[in-house]
């Protein structure tokens, strides 16, 4: 069986050597986990499409180009890109292999359990809403949207034994308009952190799935943090495992006093370590700074920044 766990780790070793400029030796490990796995995560195939076309490698341009359309990546999204846009420019795009691509990703998911987890995540969402912008009836409404979640996360930990976590492998990207064109897979990890008890119950079998590569590994990392969020907002009964952020997923890293266990942690399931993962969000704001605001926008060939997608939660 595939480990996503040893993914996840060639992954941070590739997004080392983009933090230190080494990214001949990044696109290779991209390469490596493409055609090895047959799955891989979107956010892993558009990052080795923008090296490709920053490096101008055609050939391994095209193999990604097919590769993200197979994840679920969207063309419009993929275009947008500065590295990709600056690449179709100069050498064009292969629109009959993106399409072809496209169609065996369409072929590949879920569609009914996608729809029922879409009405499920926006009643889960207008539910919360009804109990934070009604102050009048609030106590009322929150135990009413409390009880409504338990119902929905109930149904998906059936599903999740039925089908797998409904994420990217399962049900595909999340709808274009839902999460404003971005690339996520996140109404069932949305859903569920809104029922801490829930996770802390399906530890082990989240685990699993994330083995499989069903669940992402930020995705488990964020939800594992959420309960303890919970635990010490609430003032829950300390003294046991969940009373300490584990993954450190929630906050800015310096506001870890237990840095090292946190880093200790990260390093187990394949995470950078929080210092490294800041510079990874430094470059990726970079990125965004440039692109928003600059109207002819050039790379430092020395220093180039790249898209690492860090402005999603996970």
């Amino acid at each position: 069986m595939e480990n996503y766990i040893a993914y996840q780790k060639c992954i941070s070793k590739t997004e080392e050597f983009i933090l230190l400029g080494k990214l001949n030796e990044a696109l290779e490990y991209y390469l490596k986990l493409g055609e090895t796995y047959s799955f891989m995560f979107p956010r892993d195939s558009y990052m080795g499409l923008q090296l490709a076309a920053y490096l101008e490698d055609k050939k391994n341009f095209d193999f990604f180009v097919s590769l993200a359309a197979r994840s679920g990546c969207f063309e419009s999204f993929l275009k947008s890109n500065l590295h990709i846009k600056r690449y179709i420019k100069n050498y064009g795009w292969n629109e009959k292999e993106f399409a072809k691509s496209n169609d065996i990703y369409i072929n590949n998911i879920n569609h009914d359990l996608k729809k029922e987890l879409t009405v499920d995540f926006k009643y889960d969402r207008k539910s919360m809403l009804r109990y934070k912008y009604i102050p009048l009836y609030k106590q009322h409404l929150f135990k009413k949207w409390e009880l409504e979640t338990k119902k929905i996360t109930e149904k998906l930990a059936v599903n999740i034994i039925s089908y797998g976590f409904p994420s990217y492998k399962i049900i595909g990207t999340d709808d274009i308009k839902l999460f404003k064109g971005s690339l996520t897979s996140d109404m069932a990890i949305i859903i569920l952190a809104h029922d801490p008890e829930r996770i802390e119950e399906m530890d082990q079998s989240l685990f699993f799935e994330v083995k499989k590569g069903n669940l992402p590994i930020r995705g488990y990392a964020f939800l594992r943090d959420v309960i303890a969020f919970k635990r010490i907002k609430r003032n829950n009964i300390q003294g046991n495992t969940y009373d300490t952020y584990k993954y450190g997923s929630l906050s800015k890293w310096t506001t870890y006093d237990n840095i090292e266990y946190v880093n200790q942690n990260r390093e187990t399931i394949g995470l950078l370590p929080l210092e490294k993962e800041e510079k990874r969000v430094i470059m990726n704001n970079n990125y965004l700074k440039m692109k928003k605001y600059s109207l002819f926008p050039k790379m430092n060939k020395e220093n180039p920044f790249f898209h690492f997608l860090t402005e999603e939660l996970f």
